[in-house]
């Protein structure tokens, strides 16, 4: 090889030495530059770092039924929030705090619902009484009564004591007989009424109970007219409640309350006990119920003392005291009733009408014998 091919080659080796040499300081150049021209990342809301840090250390767990024991906190957040910042190089602006809280915290479980409320109830809450008794109530007692109660009074009672009245029964043009039994035995009482025309039986009532505070409280009451089935009233006292065996609807039960027939002794016991409710302009507020599904308060006014004319086969006139109770719609039952000192406030005298055009069912007595 001469010296000139040498040389030559020697020179083309330092070319391409100094030609690498160049790349490379062309690549250095543009990482560079690419680095320090790139296009800023857009603006960002506050860091989440922040908001990381500001979280107490313990979280309360999320509401559920069943308590749910928080997420822990991943390793490093915490040294993370409290080491200094590190300095952002020139080239790059440091990475977003987000990120690394998003890459560091798990997400926390979905929140369980939880059951629904349950309205809690009042406790003593006031009786509730139907719609249809709440006015007549309002009409039978006083303005501050009837205010602050939801039911009628009661009153004191002397119970009567044993007894068997016979009636004449008048209705329209006919003409028969009747009989009210009253037989209290210790705790409980049986109360009966019968009424027949020409040996017919038209009219068969009972009611039987025990008693309370109020006096007389039915536990049931039957009612059979003529031609028609037997019906009857439940009083089912625990359950505060008067449920019937034809209509499926109930009625709340009232403290005193009656029904159709034991009303009669109710009021004979409570103008017994008290004179005040003899006098006129007195009034006795008893609710009644029948065996048909009826209900409401019967209001009696006194209206004072009268003579009742004697009846067939009575020696004479009967000193008696006279209440009414008017009707509070067209087909409701108007009631007179005359009850005698002497036979223990009893009735010797009563008349019950349906309607304005209904046929009076009158009870005029015979005889009476009370205390045996």
């Amino acid at each position: 090889m001469t010296k000139g091919t040498i040389v030559g080659a020697r020179g083309r080796g330092r070319g391409l030495l100094l030609a690498g040499a160049a790349v490379l300081a062309l690549h250095a150049l543009l990482i560079d530059a690419l680095g320090t021209l790139r296009a800023p990342d857009p603006p960002r809301p506050p860091a989440p770092a922040m908001q990381v840090r500001a979280l107490p250390a313990d979280p309360p767990p999320v509401a559920s039924p069943a308590p749910v024991e928080p997420p822990a906190a991943a390793p490093g957040l915490r040294a993370e929030a409290t080491a200094p910042a590190r300095r952002p190089s020139a080239a790059r602006p440091p990475a977003p705090a987000r990120s690394v809280a998003a890459a560091a915290v798990p997400k926390p479980p979905p929140a369980v619902a939880g059951p629904e409320p349950q309205a809690v109830a009042e406790p003593d809450q006031p009786q509730v009484v139907p719609a249809a008794l709440a006015q007549t109530v309002a009409a039978a007692a006083p303005p501050a009564a009837a205010a602050a109660t939801a039911a009628p009074p009661t009153y004191a009672t002397r119970i009567p004591p044993p007894a068997t009245l016979r009636y004449e029964l008048v209705r329209g043009p006919f003409r028969g007989s009747g009989e009210l039994r009253w037989a209290p035995a210790g705790d409980r009482y049986e109360l009966s009424l019968d009424a027949n025309v020409s040996g017919l039986s038209v009219l068969m009532q009972r009611s039987q109970g025990g008693f309370d505070a109020a006096g007389l409280a039915p536990r049931r009451f039957t009612d059979r007219r003529a031609r028609r089935a037997a019906q009857a009233a439940n009083f089912e006292r625990a359950a505060g409640k008067v449920t019937f065996s034809g209509p499926t609807h109930q009625v709340a039960l009232l403290a005193g309350a009656q029904d159709r027939l034991s009303w009669m002794v109710q009021l004979a016991a409570i103008a017994a006990a008290d004179p005040q409710r003899r006098v006129a302009g007195a009034q006795v507020a008893l609710p009644v119920v029948g065996a048909r599904g009826d209900a409401g308060v019967w209001l009696f006014r006194c209206i004072g003392a009268e003579a009742v004319p004697p009846g067939p086969g009575a020696s004479g006139p009967l000193d008696a005291v006279r209440y009414v109770r008017e009707p509070e719609g067209s087909h409701d039952t108007a009631v007179e009733v005359w009850l005698a000192p002497s036979y223990s406030h009893l009735p010797v005298r009563a008349t019950m009408r349906n309607g304005a055009d209904g046929e009076a069912f009158e009870l005029r007595l015979r005889e009476a014998r009370v205390g045996s």
